[in-house]
């Protein structure tokens, strides 16, 4: 299957993408500590995360204006940006559907877990062309902290006793 020369972008574009999801995530994640702030525990694991989540988008647009002075440090990579689009799209859906209420805590977990996973399993970062690139590096940084944001979120429904599991995030929409 080919690309479309339309989805490829260059780094600047590919972090401002990334910035842009990391900041719905933790729109997404905020909704939640909200609608759980009877539970302490859940509140806090959910702030927590919107404070790292709110922290990548940052990182992600400091690395942007490195691009200004030392463009070689992520080269001309050109990466298929369809997978943002995907995730934005299913994130609109999320934030639609939290933005409502209608929601339990066995669903936020299981949509917070599915959205940390689609990174760990590197869906969201497989789209980069050049493996040596400054722009993977950066974004493999992230991948660090995915793994850990898993974690927390999989130890929390553990402690509640919700079950989670490997359903993708497309399943959840």
């Amino acid at each position: 299957m080919s690309i479309q020369l339309e989805n490829k972008k260059n780094a600047e574009e590919i972090l401002e993408l990334g910035a842009i999801l990391e900041t719905k995530v933790a729109e997404l994640y905020s909704i939640f500590a909200q609608k759980f702030a009877d539970d302490d525990l859940v509140r806090d694991v959910f702030l927590i995360l919107v404070m790292e989540e709110k922290n990548h988008a940052s990182f992600l647009r400091s690395k942007k204006e490195i691009l200004n002075t030392v463009s070689h440090v992520f080269g001309d990579t050109l990466v298929d940006v369809s997978i943002f689009m995907d995730a934005q799209a299913q994130l609109g859906s999320f934030l639609a559907k939290a933005k409502s209420g209608d929601f339990d805590l066995a669903w936020a977990l299981q949509v917070a877990y599915a959205i940390e996973d689609m990174v760990v399993e590197k869906e969201y970062f497989g789209f980069i062309e050049v493996s040596a690139s400054g722009l993977k590096k950066t974004l493999d940084s992230l991948l660090l902290d995915s793994e850990e944001h898993r974690s927390k979120i999989k130890s929390l429904a553990e402690v509640r006793g919700v079950e989670l599991t490997e359903a993708s995030v497309s399943s959840l929409v």
